[in-house]
């Protein structure tokens, strides 16, 4: 389980003040060791490079913050299987907005509509922490179960999957005794 206080090991702070009806444009490249660290948050192997193209606008300057990116990573994770490296490339959308606005108390009935805009972050205090947004977004993209290559999962040791006419694991000499009363 990732812990939402690990996910300050890539800070990026922009200033609320700096973000107008002109784009922001921003590039975050991160370092060898924000890598190192951020591998490790995610429980992954490795993050070879992490590279952000991201914009921020404010039409209504600073009450509402639009950031928008592109997140290009390459990673190496442990297969599901074999626990063998797998490498893997992750291009991906960073959308999020930032208001000013109260979001309704958690004790609210909440409606969501299919047709409505994305639910904002709170927008509290002079900042933003864009690294933050950038970690959450990783985190969503990194395939959850990776292969290797050619790599087959044939079921759990030791337990029947119907494919096999002879039962085995622990039980397999009872069912084998059982079938012989019979």
């Amino acid at each position: 389980m990732i812990d939402q206080a690990e996910f300050t090991d890539l800070t990026r702070l922009i200033a609320v003040s700096q973000v107008t009806s002109d784009p922001v444009e921003m590039i975050v490249d991160a370092s060898k060791s924000e890598c190192k660290k951020l591998s490790e948050s995610l429980e992954i192997l490795e993050i070879i490079r992490l590279h952000v193209r991201l914009k921020l606008v404010s039409p209504d300057d600073g009450v509402t913050v639009h950031l928008s990116g592109l997140i290009e990573a390459d990673l190496v994770q442990s297969c599901v299987v074999s626990l063998d490296p797998v490498a893997s490339q992750i291009e991906a959308a960073l959308e999020r907005i930032y208001s000013a606005q109260e979001k309704p108390d958690d004790g609210e009935d909440i409606t969501i509509e299919l047709d409505a805009d994305e639910p904002f972050e709170p927008l509290s205090g002079y900042t933003i922490n864009v690294g933050q947004a950038i970690v959450e977004q990783l985190a969503l993209e990194i395939d959850p179960f990776p292969r290797a290559p050619g790599v087959e999962f044939s079921g759990l040791l030791g337990v029947d999957s119907g494919d096999n006419e002879e039962p085995s694991g622990q039980f397999a000499a009872l069912s084998k005794l059982k079938r012989n009363a019979d």
